[in-house]
This record gives C-alpha cells, structure tokens and sequence, in this order.
C-alpha cells in the first residue's frame, strides 16, 4: 500500500506540471508527502474514534465537513511536498543550501539614486 501511495504521488508530481519532471527530482516532495499522508491518515482516524461528540452535534452534515476537512488537509501535504520538490531542484542546480534564496540583486552603492 505504501508503495502504490509513493508510486502515485511521484506520477501526480512528474506529470502534472507543464515541465515534465524526472525521478530523481521529485523523489524527495514524493517521499515527504508519503509519510505525511500515513501519519495524517492514523491521526484522522484517531481524531474520529475518539471525537464522536462531533455527529450529535452537526448530525448529517458532519460527513460533508470532515470530508472537506480531509481534502483540504491532503491538498495542502501535496503541495508542501511540491515545493520541497522546487527546493530540492534549485538546491541541486546552484549547490547553495536548501533554503537559500538565490540570484539577489547586490545591495544599492552610496552612488545609487533611488527614485
């Protein structure tokens, strides 16, 4: 199961862009959002064992919440694990540190006019 999960989520980050991707620069996103998936999906599932409370509360309209609830949670592990992916691209290309921020403008001179 946890194979297919990676496989999948490396084909979601290798097609789904408009620059087709290789392997070896997406593995990392893929990985993180992997294991971020697991780990999300055992504390839901503890969340909804443990917090019954919450359908005597919202009745029929708690699927639709918690529903929306696991979506929003996914989409924003995709693209967490998209942007290590970028991270990761950029720190492989220029060899600088994984959060650096690269091709800054050199800093103003005491000659410079600023308008």
């Amino acid at each position: 199961q946890i194979v297919v999960m990676f496989g999948i989520i490396c084909l979601i980050f290798m097609r789904l862009p408009t620059r087709k991707r290789r392997f070896n620069k997406i593995w990392v996103g893929a990985l993180f959002t992997t294991v971020a998936w697991i780990i999300a999906s055992q504390l839901f599932t503890f969340f909804m064992a443990n917090f019954s409370r919450i359908n005597a509360i919202y009745g029929a309209l708690n699927v639709f919440i918690l529903l929306s609830l696991w979506f929003n949670l996914n989409t924003t592990l995709l693209l967490i694990g998209a942007h290590l992916n970028r991270r990761y691209q950029f720190r492989k290309e220029f060899s600088g540190g994984l959060f650096q921020i690269q091709n800054l403008p050199d800093e103003l001179s005491e000659d410079d006019e600023i308008e």
